[in-house]
């Protein structure tokens, strides 16, 4: 089972991700939720997770600075970074998969599919 923690200040963008990928994977996956950075680092310490779709603007710590933290503390996490702003090529350097708002499902899928 692969544990998918999905990172977003808007429930709704939770929820759909979530049901996106439900719909797709059914039982192959578990997903957990946080609404900002701190928790999803919290959720990180204490969870086995294999995989962050977290969202680039996030209301306490840049979805960019979660990713840096992760990286700096050697985090064997695949992280895909969502988000409606262009970045850098640094940013990019540190995540897995990136994906413009507004994504396709299919997108989604086909970047999870690359893990199983």
């Amino acid at each position: 089972m692969i544990n998918i923690l999905v990172t977003d200040d808007e429930k709704f963008s939770r929820l759909l991700i979530k049901e996106i990928l439900e719909e797709e994977f059914e039982e192959k996956i578990k997903i957990l939720e946080a609404e900002n950075g701190h928790k999803a680092l919290d959720i990180i310490q204490n969870e086995n997770i294999d995989v962050l779709i977290i969202d680039s603007k996030l209301p306490d710590i840049l979805g960019e600075n979660v990713c840096k933290i992760l990286r700096e503390e050697n985090k064997k996490i695949k992280i895909f970074l969502i988000t409606g702003i262009k970045h850098d090529n640094n940013i990019l350097e540190l995540v897995d998969f990136y994906m413009q708002k507004p994504f396709n499902d299919e997108a989604l899928i086909d970047a999870i599919k690359t893990i199983f």
